[in-house]
């Protein structure tokens, strides 16, 4: 009976080793790195635009390490073996992040803690309502967000937007880049409220 107790848990030992090597890991895609654009004035590019990216909001269903999507109506699934490389929250931000100093060069992007004592220009807040998706369909993102200017000349500026793109196949992978584009294009929209402030250069 020992030896058989023993040939169990050895059996048990090698399937958890093997369902860990099966598990595949995903982080989100950002924009291309910065480039200058010698078009630009130099005035442009010196003048640097400090913005933060405050904390991100998701449901608590999506914040888990496992990718979760739609199987049905009304039903949704967790992956077990296709998870995030970190939390997802952090991943948001920092794709956030890139894709926000990718579109404004002379932007320099940080989250809320981080250089306490330097000025601030814009703070973006955002709340995600949903990120979610059928593979191999439709995936969507609801989101919520704020630009506000630190020096409270302007009224904080709110926002909704729903992004929707269809996936071309049902593979995880696919699944992840849908959802980094959809971030990609939110991006876009969060740059266009902080360039759409007056006088944004040159205050």
């Amino acid at each position: 009976m020992l030896f058989f107790g023993i040939k169990i848990g050895f059996l048990a030992y090698l399937m958890s080793c093997s369902s860990s090597d099966d598990t595949q890991f995903y982080t989100l895609n950002s924009l291309h790195s910065p480039s200058v654009n010698n078009n630009l004035k130099s005035d442009h590019i010196q003048q640097q635009i400090p913005i933060v990216i405050d904390s991100i909001g998701i449901p608590d269903s999506l914040d888990r390490p496992q990718l979760v999507s739609i199987i049905a109506d009304g039903q949704m699934e967790q992956a077990e073996f296709h998870r995030w490389s970190g939390r997802l929250t952090e991943l948001i931000q920092r794709t956030i992040a890139k894709n926000i100093s990718h579109l404004m060069p002379n932007a320099i992007v940080f989250f809320i803690g981080e250089r306490k004592h330097l000025p601030t220009k814009f703070k973006v807040l955002v709340k995600i309502r949903d990120l979610i998706g059928k593979r191999g369909d439709i995936i969507r993102l609801d989101v919520l967000w704020i630009v506000s200017d630190s020096s409270k000349k302007f009224a904080p500026v709110h926002r909704q937007g729903v992004y929707k793109k269809k996936l071309s196949d049902a593979s995880y992978q696919q699944y992840v880049l849908g959802a980094s584009e959809l971030l990609q294009e939110f991006s876009r929209d969060i740059v266009k409220q902080i360039q759409g402030f007056p006088n944004l250069i040159h205050q």
